[in-house]
């Protein structure tokens, strides 16, 4: 039998691994044997607090390695990569009474303490640990921002103190409002934020250890970080971020919103949330949306608005307790900010939170379903596949949605009076269709004032232009595909590329293709919708689009008609020539500047590349140009093949692809389709008037239809030779 006083020390992996539950904990055959413990056994996790955990995972883990639960975590003050300390329980303290409250002023709960105290029976908690459970186990009113999957509330008090275990003899206090009594814990930990472990690993090294390890840096000799600015596309996590932040690291948090800063007293609330921050220390102070408190000063028309920036400006250099008292700021709109509070010294660190990868967002998924009863056919990572260009916000409302309609599947089953019948609840899951269905219905944050969007168009469905296709595939979508690879051999990978030629030779269609061979999204923008009459407005837009492509990255941005935003820049001095020519310089500046930038793809298309600016053809920007010229004989014979394939009437077996081929020398791909169309609806007119009761045969699509059609195309498309390319009207 092992010693009872035995203590081993473990390193904390990253995530819950096995773990199941909130105050579970995972660990190797050999630790549990030096601990003499077994799965279901409480064990004593100390970190800079201690806690108790239920063994519930003993296998081939590593030895000195151990998995920690989302609640016991936090509970133990424990930190991943960090080591804590374990031991066996061996003095076990029935509760005579605990109490237990909201973990944050925040919020208001309304519970069953009967109920709640049934629940409990059995677990181990002492003062200042935080109690999850899950929402389809217990449903509490509550009000405020609590955690949007669990149910979390905090541990203030117990009788007798230190660990002690919750039995049917219990006393169990409930409070309904949060209460001042030296312990305060955010709902929030790093667990709760998928997708940003990079992002994360940053904030801790630039705010928790300074705030947890002041002497490190006074030994070095150079001041901590006094302020952070987080920026991002909206709904990836900022504040949440910094909430975990303050959780974590056991600091003091305020947090200041716009609206808690009105112009009129801006001044002195600034002033006294500083004063507060000071007196509390160590403490982090959160802005949100900083943005609109501190605006740039040049372009502001509000003299209140310079005065809360100066005073801003002011309370951070006066700040005393540097590395006690950290300043956390987050913004969608970087630029937007005085360029005085981004100098070192004030925010001197810039963390940008970027939408989540593929990877990423299987993280969120799982985080946001944890507690949802899913169907067997729900595939996480084809979700995470399918949800290019969603933030965290986004996947959020996504399973939100995702459950309304799977109550919309179970409604009639309801009974009158609006109750349910136990059956029905237990029965009800969360299928892959409620998810897809709900994909139809959200539009990702940073696509909403552009689509972004995943084409459907697959390559194959891109009749002929083999030769042009295979260009496309070694000069652009090999290369691009495997960007970083390329990048490590030095391989220069084009930012842009021009499809030029006639109308509806599918230039706008190839791209696409090849977007979605690169399985990454798709912004597509008309040049003249990103025009504008009035001044300035053009280049807004164009640095909107490009803003946007960022936030969405991969992406691949599509300008089709683009001669219209780069004519040639110097030939007209009007003032309607000008904003052509500052149009020009917006959209070469932003291309420009995603040199470095390997996640944005440049695709324009034109039928007038004789009026395009020289400056944009240039090597480094959209140097590749291809010209799409009308389909050869084999090329149209594909195409009448593809859209034959669609065609869901029954097939007349006179139809000769080679001789439609050769008859339609001269038509473009898009001609093509709008003859398959025309002649279907020939087809249809023929069927509705033909076919009853007393006739009910149907009549087969065939040749006279197409030949019918493609008289009337002829009639309408002749050709002409416009700037050097070959145009079909």
């Amino acid at each position: 039998m092992n010693n009872s006083n035995t203590k081993v020390s473990a390193k904390v992996l990253r995530g819950e691994g096995p773990c199941t539950k909130p105050n579970g904990i995972a660990l190797s055959k050999v630790v549990a044997d030096k601990l003499n413990v077994k799965v279901g056994d409480p064990i004593q996790v100390t970190g800079s607090k201690t806690t108790v955990a239920v063994v519930e995972f003993i296998e081939k883990i590593k030895d000195s390695i151990v998995y920690l639960g989302r609640a016991t975590r936090p509970n133990a003050g424990a930190h991943w990569d960090e080591f804590v300390q374990l031991s066996r329980l061996t003095v076990k303290v029935d509760a005579k009474r605990v109490v237990v409250g909201p973990p944050e002023p925040s919020i208001t709960m309304e519970v069953d303490a009967e109920a709640l105290r049934r629940m409990l029976v059995g677990i181990y908690v002492t003062a200042g640990d935080l109690i999850e459970i899950g929402r389809r186990t217990f449903r509490p009113i509550f009000r405020g921002e609590n955690h949007p999957r669990a149910f979390r509330m905090l541990v203030i008090k117990t009788k007798p103190s230190g660990i002690v275990r919750i039995v049917p003899e219990t006393e169990l206090v409930v409070l309904k409002e949060f209460r001042e009594v030296g312990i305060s814990r955010l709902s929030v930990t790093y667990d709760d934020i998928g997708g940003q472990r990079e992002v994360i690993e940053k904030i801790r090294e630039m705010v928790e250890l300074p705030l947890r390890n002041p002497s490190l840096f006074r030994h070095l000799g150079v001041e901590p970080p006094k302020g952070v600015l987080i920026h991002g596309p909206p709904g990836t996590g900022k504040t949440l971020l910094a909430k975990a932040v303050a959780n974590e690291s056991g600091a003091y948090f305020i947090s200041v919103g716009a609206s808690y800063l009105p112009l009129h007293e801006a001044e002195k609330r600034l002033r006294e949330i500083f004063a507060e921050a000071e007196q509390q220390a160590p403490s982090i102070i959160f802005i949100d949306e900083i943005d609109t408190i501190a605006p740039k000063r040049e372009e502001s028309l509000s003299p209140d608005d310079r005065r809360v920036v100066g005073v801003l400006l002011e309370l951070m250099d006066g700040m005393r307790r540097r590395g006690q008292v950290i300043v956390m700021a987050a913004t969608n709109r970087p630029n937007a900010l005085d360029p005085a509070l981004r100098r070192p010294g004030r925010f001197d660190r810039e963390i940008e939170i970027p939408l989540p990868n593929e990877d990423g967002r299987f993280e969120i998924l799982q985080i946001h379903t944890r507690y949802m009863p899913l169907d067997e056919d729900v595939d996480l990572r084809k979700l995470a596949e399918i949800t290019t260009g969603y933030s965290g916000a986004d996947i959020q409302l996504l399973c939100k949605e995702a459950a309304m309609s799977c109550i919309g599947r179970y409604r009639g089953k309801f009974r009158p009076d609006g109750s349910i019948p136990d059956d029905v609840l237990s029965g009800m899951k969360v299928s892959m269709a409620d998810f897809i269905e709900a994909t139809k219905r959200i539009t990702p944050s940073c696509g909403r004032e552009f689509i972004v969007e995943v084409p459907k168009v697959r390559w194959d469905e891109v009749g002929g232009y083999r030769e042009l296709k295979m260009k496309i595939l070694k000069t652009i979508l090999v290369p691009w595909s495997h960007r970083y690879k390329a990048k490590k051999f030095g391989i220069k990978i084009p930012r842009g590329i021009l499809l030029y030629g006639p109308p509806g030779t599918g230039k706008t269609y190839l791209a696409k293709a090849l977007a979605n061979e690169a399985k990454v999204n798709v912004i597509e923008a008309r040049a003249s919708e990103l025009g504008s009459k009035y001044l300035y407005e053009t280049e807004k837009n164009i640095a909107r689009l490009f803003e946007t492509a960022r936030k969405a990255a991969p992406v691949i941005i599509i300008i089709d008609e683009v001669e219209s935003i780069v004519r040639k820049r110097g030939g007209d001095q009007s003032s309607a020539g000008k904003a052509y020519d500052n149009a020009v310089n917006e959209l070469l500046k932003q291309i420009d500047g995603v040199q470095e930038l390997y996640d944005v793809l440049l695709i324009c298309t034109t039928n007038r590349p004789d009026l395009i600016d020289d400056a944009f053809l240039r090597s480094g920007r959209v140097e590749v140009q291809l010209e799409v010229p009308l389909p050869d004989f084999e090329a149209r014979k594909e195409i009448f093949k593809i859209h034959l394939g669609k065609v869901k009437a029954p097939l007349d077996n006179d139809i000769d692809v080679e001789k439609l081929a050769q008859i339609s020398d001269g038509l473009s791909g898009a001609d093509i389709k709008s003859l398959v169309d025309s002649a279907l609806r020939e087809w249809f007119f023929d069927y509705a008037n033909n076919c009853g009761d007393s006739n009910p045969t149907v009549p087969k699509f065939g040749m006279k239809y197409l030949l019918r059609a493609l008289r009337g195309i002829e009639e309408k498309s002749r050709r002409r030779s416009v700037g050097g390319a070959s145009l079909l009207l």
